[in-house]
């Protein structure tokens, strides 16, 4: 078996056996109504990343590739509030159609703010504020508003997932604000990175919106990743 060959078995082994010690820890807290992610151990994450980076760069990524493990499992926080009763919505939406509702439910607006802003660094806290108006349907009233956010690298994987429910029981017609909060880990890789926020009503995506941020190391890090990768 030659060592090409050797290196590809060993990662799969490796990583199927630390998968399997992953889905045997707890993962962190998480709320009652959840608002999901999935249950994972940072520490693992890491240490799969490392695995695979340095078997496959035949021990050069091991520190990105601790990195990139981590991403998966770095922590996620979601906070939601209702901004406007379902009277106030409904009237917002009669006003501009014809004084009348629609029979299926409807997404009248969703804008997504995220802070700092375009460029945002390892460890720096970036949060994602989203404004929803959902107006339930005649035919079909709202039972449900949720909102899905997720991180994808610049290869355009899904590397981390969170999911809130915006509404209480007996939901209906609403506006809504939804914040996410996270830091990237130190270490990931630079580049641009997709925000991707889905808005769910009754189980469907009624509306999606993707926003980019590109991650760049300030000076420390850049004479970090210099010296590790002159190693």
């Amino acid at each position: 078996m030659n060592r090409r060959l050797m290196r590809s078995a060993t990662t799969t082994f490796l990583v199927a056996f630390i998968l399997s010690s992953c889905a045997s820890m707890p993962g962190g807290d998480q709320s009652a109504a959840d608002d999901s992610s999935s249950a994972c151990n940072p520490l693992v994450g890491a240490g799969i990343g490392a695995v695979v980076g340095a078997i496959a760069n035949k021990g050069k990524g091991a520190v990105v590739g601790a990195a990139v493990g981590a991403l998966g499992c770095m922590a996620i926080n979601a906070m939601s509030k209702q901004t406007k009763p379902a009277s106030q919505v409904e009237s917002d939406f009669r006003k501009n159609n014809k004084g009348t509702l629609p029979a299926e439910p409807v997404v009248s607006a969703y804008q997504v703010v995220v802070q700092p802003g375009p460029t945002i660094a390892a460890g720096q806290p970036v949060t994602i504020t989203s404004t929803s108006e959902v107006v339930s349907g005649t035919v079909t009233p709202v039972t449900e508003i949720r909102e899905e956010f997720a991180l994808l690298d610049p290869s355009g994987k899904e590397q981390a997932k969170k999911s809130k429910v915006l509404t209480e029981k007996g939901a209906g017609s609403g506006g809504y604000e939804n914040q996410f909060n996270f830091k990237l880990p130190q270490g990931v890789p630079q580049g641009a990175y997709t925000i991707r926020t889905t808005l769910y009503v009754n189980g469907a995506a009624a509306s999606t919106n993707d926003s980019k941020v590109q991650l760049v190391f300030n000076a420390r890090e850049s004479a970090t990743g210099r010296m590790v990768a002159a190693r």
